[in-house]
C-alpha cells in the first residue's frame, strides 16, 4: 500500500488544517449515512427531522425543522457545526445515537467510517472513537483498560446512570484543550459516574458518594492502599463539586490532573463491576 500523499511529497500539514479536513471528511460520511436513511422505503422525510433533532439537542441548539430533504439536512448540519472541530465531534455523537436507535446497520457502517477517517488524518488528532463516543487519547494501555473496557462493561442497561456521566466526562476532557473550564466539568462528570456506581453497588440510590463511602469501600473488598486512594478520590471530587464561597474563584484543574481523575474513575469502576460479580 502506498504511503499517504503528504508523506510521499514531504508536505507538513498543521494540526488546524488536519482538523479542518477531518470536519469535511466526517460531513461526507454523514451525508452518505443520511442518504441511506432517506432511501429506506419504509421511512419518510420526517426521519431526517428526527436525526437532526438529536444532533441539535446534543449541541444544545433548538430544533426548528419538522421534516426535510437530504440537501436541507446537510445545510442544517453545516450551520450547526460551523466548521468547528469540537462541535463536529459532539454533533457526530448525537447523530450516531439517533442512527443506532432506528437504523443500527447504518450506525455500524458509520462507526467504521469514523475510524477510517481518524486513521486518514495527516496528523494524530489525539482522539479515539468507540461505541459511538469520542474520547481523548492518552496512554494506550491505560485507555484500553481504564476507558475502553469500562465503556464496554457499562453498555449493560443496568449501568445506564453510570455510563451517561462517564461519557460526558470523556467528551469534556476532549473539549478542555479549547476551553480549560471543561477539565473541571470532566472531573465533576466522572465523580457523578462513580457516585452512580456506588448507588448501584450499595443499593442505596438516594445517598451521595460521600455518605456511601465506607459501605462502598467495604463492598469493593479493597486493600488498605486502595481504600486510601478511594477516600482521597472522594474527598477531591466532593470538594471540587461543591459550590465555592462568595468572592472566591474556582481553580480549574490542569489537563493532566483531569486526565488522571478520569483514569482513577475507570479504575474504581472496574473494581466495582468486578466486586458486583463476586
Amino acid at each position: 500500500m502506498a504511503e499517504p500523499f503528504h508523506v510521499r511529497f514531504n508536505i507538513v500539514v498543521p494540526i488546524a488544517e488536519t482538523q479542518r479536513r477531518f470536519v469535511n471528511r466526517i460531513e461526507n460520511n454523514v451525508r452518505q449515512a443520511m442518504e441511506r436513511v432517506y432511501l429506506d422505503n419504509s421511512r419518510t422525510r420526517s426521519a431526517l427531522g428526527l436525526l437532526l433533532a438529536e444532533v441539535q439537542s446534543t449541541l444544545g441548539e433548538p430544533h426548528r425543522e419538522a421534516d426535510l430533504y437530504p440537501f436541507q439536512f446537510m445545510s442544517a448540519w453545516a450551520n450547526l457545526v460551523t466548521g468547528d472541530f469540537s462541535r463536529c465531534l459532539q454533533a457526530l455523537e448525537g447523530f450516531h445515537i439517533a442512527l443506532r436507535a432506528k437504523w443500527g446497520y447504518i450506525a455500524n457502517d458509520l462507526n467504521l467510517a469514523v475510524l477510517r477517517t481518524i486513521a486518514q488524518s495527516e496528523v494524530d488528532l489525539g482522539i479515539d472513537w468507540q461505541n459511538g463516543f469520542f474520547s481523548k487519547k492518552g496512554a494506550k494501555l491505560l485507555d484500553d483498560n481504564l476507558v475502553n473496557e469500562p465503556l464496554r462493561w457499562l453498555a449493560d442497561s443496568k449501568f445506564g446512570n453510570v455510563l451517561i456521566p462517564f461519557q460526558k466526562g470523556l467528551s469534556h476532557l476532549l473539549e478542555g484543550t479549547k476551553d480549560p473550564q471543561r477539565f473541571g466539568d470532566s472531573v465533576t462528570d466522572m465523580y457523578e459516574a462513580l457516585e452512580a456506581m456506588a448507588k448501584i453497588i450499595t443499593a442505596k440510590p438516594t445517598k451521595d458518594l460521600s455518605g456511601l463511602r465506607e459501605e462502598f469501600i467495604t463492598k469493593l473488598h479493597l486493600s488498605a492502599s486502595h481504600k486510601s486512594m478511594l477516600k482521597e478520590y472522594i474527598e477531591y471530587g466532593c470538594e471540587f463539586r461543591h459550590a465555592i464561597e462568595v468572592g472566591q474563584r474556582r481553580a480549574w484543574p490542569l489537563e493532566h490532573e483531569a486526565e488522571n481523575f478520569v483514569y482513577m474513575t475507570g479504575l474504581f469502576i472496574r473494581l466495582a463491576i468486578q466486586a458486583e460479580s463476586l
